[in-house]
């Protein structure tokens, strides 16, 4: 019976050991912030406050935005963060990196290409879906996934129009976006055009 019960414990090591484990979402980062994680354990909390922004009428999501073009290792611009506004805890439900790209919007492009090719590699992605549209602020071009635990990833350059960045002063930028489903649930019950 030892005999029987320790080839069996040996046999289903073996098969655990020989299968290709995916990288789960909470592997990647960005910034070393996933979501789930609480921005406290980053910053404080005089620091969150004073650098959340409200875009929205609807305030149950506010977003935290760190410049990030002084640290040495950062390869992003800036690191905007979604979290509930009366959320004392400060859990994250978005994260995302964003790339300036000032009138400039065939690198854009190309570095999106890069990141794609690397996301696809690094969660093992076989395809994205298109996620490109325009609105009133300018264009988008991009591709998403829908991947396990109500997670997406999103990756798109935004092209504004002279308007928009005159008036709001917006720069065109490369974006990649971890949503939560809740975040994503909220975001698209808003009418963008406000």
């Amino acid at each position: 019976m030892k005999i029987l019960l320790t080839l069996f414990v040996l046999l289903f090591s073996l098969i655990l050991s020989s299968c290709e484990q995916k990288p789960l979402i909470e592997d990647y980062k960005i910034e070393g912030i996933g979501l789930g994680d609480s921005l406290l354990e980053h910053y404080s909390k005089k620091e969150i406050l004073n650098s959340t922004r409200v875009y929205y009428e609807n305030d149950i999501f506010v977003s935290f935005e760190s410049n990030l073009d002084l640290l040495e290792n950062s390869q992003y611009n800036v690191l905007q963060i979604r979290y509930k506004s009366n959320d004392e805890k400060y859990i994250v439900y978005s994260v995302v990196g964003v790339f300036y790209f000032k009138d400039n919007i065939e690198k854009c492009d190309s570095k999106k290409n890069d990141l794609i090719k690397e996301i696809s590699e690094l969660l093992q992605i076989d395809s994205f879906e298109d996620s490109s549209y325009e609105n009133s602020y300018g264009s988008m071009s991009g591709v998403y996934k829908d991947l396990a635990d109500d997670v997406t990833i999103q990756i798109y350059c935004s092209d504004w129009n002279m308007k928009t960045e005159n008036e709001k002063n917006w720069t065109d930028n490369l974006r990649i976006e971890i949503n939560s489903k809740d975040y994503l649930d909220w975001l698209y019950s808003l009418d963008l055009n406000q």
